[in-house]
């Protein structure tokens, strides 16, 4: 178990170090928070009900952004590595298939975990500076463009002087300028006034990304299972197709599988993006229940073990056979 665990440990840091210095994690990961800002900014949003505006379509945009770098990632350390005959050359050792298929997903999802992190950060920002109707505040939006503008320039100067790799230092060093300016900025309310802590901010916002988060365990294991059997460009079709299953099969399941056993195992096996979406019922005390929180962990859990384990299988029968 303990070399397992040294061997997962390894092969997640790597497959972490490889996505977080791509530049497509870069370019998804500032897309992001530019657009978040960008939405809140929009004057069509000021004439009412515009924080579920905001907060809707920055989660979509999340979500959309994610699944694709998830798709991507896999396509990136799985089947680029298989292409290469990297992952022979690994098998050679003594390495566990399962620690390397599971910490290959690991490192995705740790990637995705930052990009989800600053994302969340980028709308609660956005909230606090739409939380005034038909205003704009122009402290908090000062300040978000500049922790990020100033983060890059730094970047760049030390990547001139010292060289690494630009995009691994931005996306990991946004994080956290962008997290302590956030908490620091709100030491003062509406454009510095003195007010309450933070209740310019819609911080239940919040939970819709943290269930947004099951959503990419779960998705970031399918294409695992799909990057073992397929090439990229197979990879990248099968991913969008799941992408939209997901979204409806919800509705499929309840009507092809009425009963409720039958149900509950159509939902362990199909992915159900429905289930992680909670921004229509965010003002809900049940998002904070305990049993709807277990529920969804244990669901997001099942799944992604159970895909692991298939895509383990698969991997390992193909290094058996010789085809790889």
């Amino acid at each position: 178990m303990k070399q397992w665990s040294r061997q997962f440990v390894t092969v997640a840091g790597n497959s972490f170090t490889v996505l977080m210095g791509d530049p497509l994690t870069f370019i998804i990961h500032i897309f992001i928070i530019c657009v978040t800002l960008l939405i809140a900014c929009l004057p069509g949003f000021t004439l009412g009900g515009q924080l579920k505006l905001v907060r809707d379509q920055a989660v979509a945009l999340t979500f959309i952004a994610g699944s694709l770098l998830a798709a991507v990632g896999a396509a990136r350390i799985i089947c680029d590595d298989l292409r290469k005959g990297m992952l022979p050359t690994i098998m050679s050792r003594p390495v566990s298939f399962s620690a390397l298929i599971t910490g290959k997903w690991a490192g995705v999802v740790l990637t995705l975990a930052v990009i989800l992190t600053t994302s969340t950060t980028a709308y609660l920002w956005s909230s606090r500076i739409i939380a005034r109707e038909h205003f704009i505040e122009p402290l908090g939006l000062m300040v978000f463009m500049g922790a990020v503008g100033i983060t890059l320039l730094a970047v760049a100067v030390r990547h001139y002087r010292k060289g690494g790799n630009y995009m691994w230092q931005a996306n990991l060093l946004l994080l956290p300028v962008l997290t302590v300016s956030f908490i620091v900025l709100n030491l003062w309310g509406y454009n510095g006034a003195e007010q309450s802590y933070g209740i310019l901010v819609d911080w239940r916002g919040a939970l819709v990304y943290v269930y947004l988060f099951m959503a990419f365990s779960v998705f970031t294991a399918v294409v695992t299972l799909l990057a073992v059997l397929m090439d990229v460009s197979m990879l990248l079709a099968f991913s969008a197709v799941l992408f939209f299953i997901g979204l409806f099969s919800g509705y499929i399941i309840d009507q092809a599988a009425p009963g409720h056993f039958l149900n509950a195992v159509c939902n362990v096996i199909l992915p159900n993006w429905q289930q992680y979406w909670v921004t229509e019922i965010i003002s809900s005390p049940k998002v904070l229940e305990i049993p709807f929180i277990l529920s969804r962990c244990l669901g997001a859990f099942l799944q992604s073990v159970l895909f692991l384990i298939a895509a383990t299988v698969f991997f390992e029968r193909k290094e058996i056979a010789g085809s790889i």
